[in-house]
């Protein structure tokens, strides 16, 4: 049970129903009693303090062990997920890494090509190159949609055609996209929300042209109201408690996200380079917050208005803002 809710929530399957009922049964059973490499990786620095969450899996566990077969060989990580003794996870897992660390180059090395050269419509964006690694596709298409929120398809030539990786923004049904093109396509497969496929080289222009004036299906499920105007004072242990009585969040459940207005940067640090940690005051209140990939540093003084999730500082016991765009 533990490695089917590892492989939904990494496969972006949605977090509803059965899939919810799945994962929310797996992290309890990670939580308690883990075993095996599931229970080597439980035990790393980053989850000791506190309970898992879908996002850890999706953020920390699922890349790493993906990263094997993205890279190298995916036997090294399911040898990894078999291994019943400290020394064989120890070893594996060193292997993992090192897997997971050329993953992250060469991800970001393709992403700024991608995002420098891509076709960038209204609704959609293709990015397209001979030589890009295959299994930093779809991570790529991913990393596009959060700069654009736009339906984002990238692709490598392999094997006398381009194969790529379909990644959806929250409201837009990839299959039926799909489905409406097909005939741009050689073969294609996946879900609402992750596909890939595979396209004639002559057809690429044709393919961007075709989905950029397509009418496409928007998913009831993101059709939500604006996020809540919180004060800073509200952002408290109760809040905290509330938000996680929705847990596991994912694909089709996601985190509630909430908006600050007019807040002063009193205190900020940037963190390996892309990161920024930032203490904000309002009329009323000092939280301290984190902003992950910036868009750009904040300055001390500057005023600002953000839109952020909460969650529980493992560090401080206390609720932090997690910045995830600026109004």
């Amino acid at each position: 049970m533990c490695l089917a809710g590892v492989a939904t929530i990494a496969d972006m399957m949605p977090l509803t129903f059965f899939n919810r009922f799945l994962v929310s049964k797996a992290l309890y059973f990670l939580q308690k009693e883990p075993l095996g490499a599931m229970g080597f990786l439980r035990q790393k620095e980053v989850f000791r303090k506190r309970s898992l969450k879908a996002s850890d899996i999706s953020f920390n566990i699922a890349p790493l062990i993906n990263s094997a077969g993205r890279m190298q060989d995916a036997r090294v990580a399911l040898d990894f997920l078999n291994a019943n003794n400290l020394q064989d996870c120890c070893f594996l897992y060193e292997r993992l890494k090192a897997c997971n660390n050329e993953r992250k180059i060469t991800q970001q090395q393709v992403f700024e090509e991608a995002f420098k050269h891509a076709l960038v419509g209204e609704k959609i964006i293709i990015a397209f190159k001979d030589n890009w690694h295959e299994g930093v596709l779809g991570i790529v298409a991913s990393k596009l949609v959060e700069a654009t929120q736009k339906p984002s398809l990238v692709f490598t030539f392999k094997e006398g055609a381009y194969k790529g990786s379909a990644r959806s923004s929250q409201n837009v049904d990839l299959i039926d996209a799909l489905n409406g093109v097909s005939s741009l396509l050689l073969g294609y497969g996946g879900h609402r929300q992750a596909c890939g496929l595979s396209v004639e080289k002559n057809n690429m222009v044709s393919l961007f042209e075709t989905l950029e004036n397509f009418d496409f299906k928007i998913l009831p499920f993101c059709e939500e109201e604006p996020p809540l105007i919180l004060r800073l004072k509200d952002i408290d242990k109760e809040l905290l408690e509330i938000i996680e009585t929705g847990e596991p969040y994912g694909q089709e459940n996601p985190e509630p996200l909430f908006q600050a207005q007019n807040l002063e940067v009193i205190e900020e640090r940037i963190i390996k380079e892309s990161h920024q940690a930032l203490r904000f005051k309002d009329k009323e209140c000092i939280k301290d917050a984190i902003y992950f990939n910036a868009e750009r540093f904040l300055k001390a003084g500057e005023k600002v208005s953000v839109l952020f999730s909460v969650e529980l500082d493992e560090y401080s016991n206390e609720p932090k803002m997690f910045v995830k765009s600026l109004l």
